[in-house]
């Protein structure tokens, strides 16, 4: 996990995003520990939905699979929800949250690389 960057550092970054006539007020990242039990609740979360549907695999998807001399299906399901839980790493939740900057301005308040689901 990276850690906190200096003052100085977070102003270096923002100030090519300030426009001409705008002057910092405050920049600061936001505390990665306070994101810990977000994290706890999504692993405990996608670790639960994992478990749901190796579950429903078992029990609807293979006896289906059966059917056709197949197992592709439930591999194919089982894979994907484990790629998911891959993709959304919850354990990276820190470093991630230690990418955005937060700054107010004279004029306006920015976030720099915002951490979440959209862009």
């Amino acid at each position: 996990m990276s850690s906190s960057r200096s003052v100085s550092e977070l102003r270096r970054i923002i100030e090519p995003q300030l426009r001409s006539e705008e002057k910092l007020i405050w920049v600061g990242q936001p505390d990665p520990m306070q994101f810990s039990r977000e994290v706890a609740r999504a692993c405990v979360f996608q670790l639960g939905l994992i478990a749901l549907f190796i579950a429903i695999s078992v029990w609807v998807i293979a006896p289906l699979s059966r059917l056709e001399k197949s197992v592709l299906p439930a591999v194919l399901f089982v894979g994907g929800m484990v790629g998911y839980l891959l993709l959304a790493a919850p354990w990276r939740y820190p470093s991630r949250v230690l990418q955005t900057i937060y700054a107010i301005t004279d004029q306006r308040a920015l976030v720099y690389q915002g951490f979440g689901w959209s862009l």
